[in-house]
């Protein structure tokens, strides 16, 4: 039998990247991003003619989703990590035919594979989503050797048309 135990010590960067993946992977996004893309424009095409008010309007709307918000993500990653009970201490992931059983200090939250709804991997995480707004975000370095492993047991387990891996 296929098993696997994961030491996950989640750190701000495999945090952030998870909130921005959620904050600009979705309609509201990339309408977020062109709303500041498109009055970054506006206020060159027109920046003679704007009033003083106008120009500071299209100047924040243009760094609002594109500069500020990201930064923002970040503080929230950084704020999330040091001070969420979650995170305080390590966190294991025991992986198995039946589903991924998340222990932490005397605590147990067993998870089958039938709830698994998404799974992503991106630059620095893999992401195992158990509904929209609940995820467990695994840190690549965190597995380091067992990634493949832990891929192709996701594989095993999980519909492949809700995997969305990277290609090798």
């Amino acid at each position: 039998m296929k098993e696997m135990k994961i030491t996950i010590n989640m750190k701000v960067k495999n945090m952030y990247e998870f909130l921005m993946r959620h904050a600009y992977y979705s309609f509201i996004g990339i309408a977020s991003l062109a709303f500041s893309i498109l009055a970054f424009i506006y206020l060159c095409v027109n920046f003679s003619s704007l009033t003083t008010g106008k120009m500071i309007a299209f100047i924040v709307a243009s760094l609002l989703f594109t500069v500020i918000n990201p930064i923002w993500l970040y503080v929230t990653a950084g704020k999330q990590v040091k001070l969420s009970p979650t995170f305080k201490d390590e966190l294991i992931y025991e992986i198995n035919k039946e589903g991924i059983k998340v222990v932490q200090n005397d605590q147990e939250l067993p998870i089958e594979w039938e709830d698994v709804q998404k799974v992503i991997e991106t630059r620095n995480n893999i992401t195992i989503y158990i509904s929209r707004a609940r995820a467990f975000v695994i840190p690549k370095e965190d597995v380091r050797e067992q990634k493949d492993e832990l891929k192709e047991m996701i594989k095993e387990f999980v519909d492949p048309s809700i995997c969305r891996f990277k290609q090798a």
